[in-house]
């Protein structure tokens, strides 16, 4: 561990927006494990319970390590269920970053808004993935308004979904947008930048953005002090921005700023183990 950033990461969620699901793409695309476990066949990692693998739900939060370009993760898979919420609540004392995810397809729901509040109270960095894309039906463009209305939050997208061919949703970088600046999505996202930036302001106002990267960097920063919440598009099922909800993670969420004089830990959790 020598040598590399750690950070503890905690993933929220309404009961059923796939976040158990997440954690296990993450572990894999990370090379943490060699299979990708399941939630519908009970062989999730973070289900240690047996009522766990039998409903497919998780009823405690469970932690998990792994690396990501020189980064130890600890990340943390929390109950959705809100009659577990003790257990989210001890899990936020902890943390130095969440993912909350959102399905793509039920949008906000009652839990969400009970998330975000204790997010925004504790003032803790966020990363918005919204799951599911791959789902019939879906409405991205109103998801993400919605979130933002629902919320009081200022989005920037990290990436854009382009779901021409249903089957085969894909995802295209910010920098890599420049045809679809006048979507719902990606214009929201520059008018919530502009916000922020007089300098960006001016140059949206003229129209002058033809520099996403640069544009991508402005957003970044404001995302890092709090003025913007950060949002990305993918699907655990299908493994889909994946790695960039990792390098995001790495590159948006900073690590603890507590230090102690001497070796220091805080419990947020205690297991008993039948053969201890």
């Amino acid at each position: 561990m020598s040598g590399k950033t750690v950070l503890t990461i905690g993933i929220l969620a309404h009961v059923d927006a796939g976040k158990t699901s997440l954690t296990e793409c993450l572990l894999h695309h990370s090379g943490a494990t060699k299979s990708q476990g399941s939630v519908d066949k009970g062989s999730a990692i973070t289900y240690g319970l047996a009522m766990e693998k039998s409903r497919g739900i998780s009823i405690k939060a469970s932690s998990v390590t792994f690396s990501w370009k020189n980064n130890i993760i600890q990340l943390v898979d929390t109950p959705g269920h809100i009659d577990f919420s003790a257990e989210v609540d001890r899990s936020l004392s902890i943390l130095d970053g969440v993912i909350l995810v959102v399905s793509a397809r039920e949008g906000v729901q009652a839990h969400t808004l009970n998330l975000w509040e204790n997010l925004k109270e504790r003032q803790l960095p966020v990363i918005v993935f919204f799951n599911k894309i791959d789902r019939a039906g879906v409405d991205l463009e109103q998801v993400f308004l919605d979130f933002q209305k629902e919320l009081g939050a200022k989005l920037f997208a990290l990436n854009y979904p382009y779901l021409s061919d249903s089957d085969k949703p894909e995802l295209l970088s910010f920098k890599n947008c420049s045809d679809f600046l006048d979507t719902i999505i990606l214009d929201a996202s520059l008018e919530n930048l502009a916000e922020c930036d007089e300098t960006f302001l001016a140059d949206y106002l003229e129209g002058d953005i033809s520099d996403l990267s640069d544009v991508l960097e402005k957003g970044k920063q404001y995302i890092k002090t709090g003025a913007l919440s950060g949002s990305l598009f993918g699907s655990a099922k299908l493994g889909i921005g994946i790695e960039s909800l990792l390098d995001n993670i790495v590159a948006l969420i900073p690590p603890s700023k507590t230090y102690f004089s001497v070796a220091s830990a805080k419990v947020f959790k205690i297991e008993f183990h039948e053969k201890l």
